[in-house]
C-alpha cells in the first residue's frame, strides 16, 4: 500500500488541513491542486485504507474529509464514513459521487451527510468546504 501523499509546498500558518481520498489520481491531483491555491494544506489518499492511516496518525490534524464513495480495497466511502462518524464523530466529511446506486444509498441510508455530485464544480466545492470547517469551529 502507498503512502497517503503529503503536501510538500509551503502552506501559510494556520492552514486547514484537508484529507481528499480519491482513487482518480488526475480528479485529485486537479482538485488538491485547486484546494493549495485556495489556501488549504492538503493531505491525499488514492483509497479508504490510506485515510484510515491518516486518521490515526495523532500528530497530524484534519479538519475535513473530501471522499469519494465508490473506491478500490475492501473499505468504500461509506465504510470511511462510518469510521470516521464511531472514530472521530467531530470531522466533517463531504462525500462524492457520480454513481447513481451510490447516491441513491446516499439519499437512503446516510441522508443526513453532506454530499456533492461528481463531475462537481471546484468553486462550489470549496465554499461547501469552508462552510463546513467554519460550522465545525462553533
Amino acid at each position: 500500500m502507498a503512502a497517503a501523499k503529503a503536501c510538500t509546498e509551503p502552506e501559510s500558518a494556520g492552514a486547514a488541513t484537508l484529507l481528499i481520498v480519491e482513487d482518480n489520481v488526475v480528479v485529485r491531483l486537479t482538485f488538491a491542486d485547486h484546494l493549495r491555491e485556495n489556501g488549504f494544506a492538503v493531505i491525499e489518499a488514492s483509497s479508504a485504507s490510506e485515510a484510515l492511516d491518516v486518521l490515526q496518525t495523532e500528530d497530524i490534524s484534519v479538519a475535513l474529509v473530501f471522499s469519494d464513495i465508490a473506491m478500490p480495497g475492501q473499505m468504500d466511502g461509506f465504510g470511511l464514513l462510518k469510521w470516521i462518524r464511531a472514530n472521530r464523530p467531530g470531522l466533517p466529511v463531504l462525500l462524492t459521487s457520480a454513481i447513481a446506486e451510490r447516491k441513491e444509498t446516499l439519499s437512503k441510508s446516510f441522508a443526513h451527510e453532506p454530499f456533492v455530485d461528481k463531475p462537481y464544480d471546484y468553486d462550489e466545492a470549496l465554499a461547501r468546504i469552508r462552510a463546513m470547517i467554519d460550522a465545525a469551529k462553533q
